[in-house]
């Protein structure tokens, strides 16, 4: 989605700036000015949207009136322009929305994931606790030593946690 966001954006941004070269050059600051094109063009997806969905208003707009033309014999047809623009304005707005239903969707999983993350770190601590106290009860006490949980970082033992917090791969602690 974002990728068809960033394309139709900069399709809109390229006729944006073909129509104000046009007008600018037709009818000068004061054409620019009528279709509302006398600033910068936004880049910005949301902004050129914006800009796109006026724009396409203005040259709609059967009251629009243009201003007297600087080169003579010169004659705009501002139909073309809003065909042109309608479909990347369309695909951008419809590409915005997909972009923003993906970002709820990620945040919703990132609180899934948390949730999860928290239960199984709870989980963990209550079963290595267990585990650490049961040996203890029957005398092996470096074991109990090293299955103790961290009561800092929840998820891991003691024992990583001294020797600098590093994962457990295979029975060894690996230095992170």
């Amino acid at each position: 989605p974002r990728e068809a966001r960033d394309g139709a954006a900069a399709e809109l941004v390229s006729l944006t700036v073909g129509i104000r070269s046009t007008v600018d050059t037709v009818y000068g600051q004061a054409g620019l000015k009528a279709l509302g094109l006398d600033g910068r063009t936004p880049t910005d997806s949301k902004a050129i949207l914006e800009h796109g969905r006026n724009l396409v208003e203005r040259l709609g707009d059967p009251k629009l009136v243009w201003p007297k033309a600087l080169q003579s014999g010169v004659k705009l047809t501002p139909s073309v322009w809003v065909s042109e623009l309608e479909g990347p304005v369309k695909r951008l707005a419809e590409a915005r929305k997909d972009v923003a239903r993906e970002e709820r969707e990620a945040q919703a999983t990132g609180v899934v994931k948390a949730k999860a993350m928290s239960a199984n770190d709870g989980m963990f601590s209550e079963g290595a606790g267990f585990i650490s106290a049961t040996l203890a009860l029957v005398g092996e006490h470096e074991l109990a030593e090293k299955t103790r949980p961290s009561t800092r970082r929840a998820g891991t033992t003691a024992a990583v946690e001294e020797m600098g917090g590093g994962a457990v791969e295979g029975g060894a602690v690996i230095p992170q």
